[in-house]
């Protein structure tokens, strides 16, 4: 296997500031040249946020003979096997950084990885814990099939209970997950070059594939991918509400008082009726006056 790194690492603690940082790591060509950003430091009390772009639900499972006896026929075999089954389910899923900085790439490499791999686990075997792997882009050559590459990869794996397991996976079921995030801080292995505000334009990751130039005496173990503090895991659903809203609208006589519910078109005949009865009730009181009028003379 052939780890496809392109320039070597070497621990500095020559630091310019020493009260910030004591030591850093560079990255250097075969003359020995920093090459890149330098004074690459620790940023473990950072937080990194991601968003999901792909989730996939797999209810697998795992059968094994627990009988290991040697069986040559197979009606022996149906008779004495014992399996025991174990559930593997996962959910799996492609991440991308939230922001568009930082920008990641493996120490080694100025290869950016535009995806993180997200693995989430429920096993009752396994405690809840979250850490990485990752997988810096390797060549594997065959003796006459030739040769296979594996791209860079980082992997986020989260081992939860069962019952926070199966809420995701009830909302993936019910296609009612809308959207996914994950928050990590305290991340082992990430590096950048220093900066007064903390705020990181490129993270270098440090993994078991990296090895360090470390000067002689130095017991300083530059920390690697692995070990996350804290995770936090942000399943979204969006629901759209239908929101019913009440209006009043008067006619002009301010006698009619309509809401939401009955429309003006049904408001419009019982305003013309009562026009029309007050018109008559106005001719037969002004015919009464008149006709009284008449008679008192």
């Amino acid at each position: 296997m052939d780890n496809n790194l392109e320039f070597r690492l070497k621990l500095n603690t020559d630091s310019e500031y020493k009260n910030l940082y004591e030591w850093s790591i560079d990255e250097v060509d075969s003359e020995g040249n920093v090459v890149g950003k330098t004074n690459q430091v620790h940023c473990d009390i950072n937080s990194f946020s991601f968003v999901a772009t792909e989730i996939t639900y797999t209810p697998e499972f795992e059968m094994a003979d627990t009988n290991k006896s040697v069986k040559n026929d197979k009606n022996d075999y149906l008779e004495t096997a014992k399996f025991v089954t174990e559930d593997r389910n996962t959910i799996q899923g492609k991440l991308k950084s939230s922001e568009t900085f930082p920008q990641f790439s493996f120490f080694g490499t100025n290869r950016k990885l535009d995806t993180f791999d997200l693995i989430i686990q429920s096993d009752k075997d396994l405690k809840e814990v979250c850490y990485l792997n990752g997988f810096p882009e390797s060549r594997h050559d065959f003796d006459s099939s030739g040769a296979m590459i594996i791209n860079d990869c980082v992997q986020i794996v989260i081992s939860t209970s069962k019952e926070r397991f199966e809420k995701i996976v009830d909302l993936i079921l019910k296609d009612r997950l809308n959207g996914l995030t994950i928050n990590l801080s305290g991340v082992q292995g990430f590096y950048s070059n220093w900066t007064p505000d903390g705020n990181y334009m490129y993270v270098k990751i440090l993994t078991g594939s990296n090895k360090v130039d470390i000067p002689e005496n130095c017991e300083i173990k530059p920390p690697k991918i692995g070990i996350v503090e804290n995770v936090t895991v942000r399943p979204v659903t969006i629901q759209n509400l239908v929101l019913t809203e009440e209006k009043e609208d008067y006619n002009e006589e301010n006698t009619t008082l309509q809401k939401s519910g009955s429309s003006k078109s049904d408001a419009l005949p019982k305003q013309e009726g009562y026009r029309k009865f007050f018109d008559k009730l106005l001719w037969i009181i002004i015919i009464i006056g008149l006709a009284i009028t008449i008679l008192n003379q």
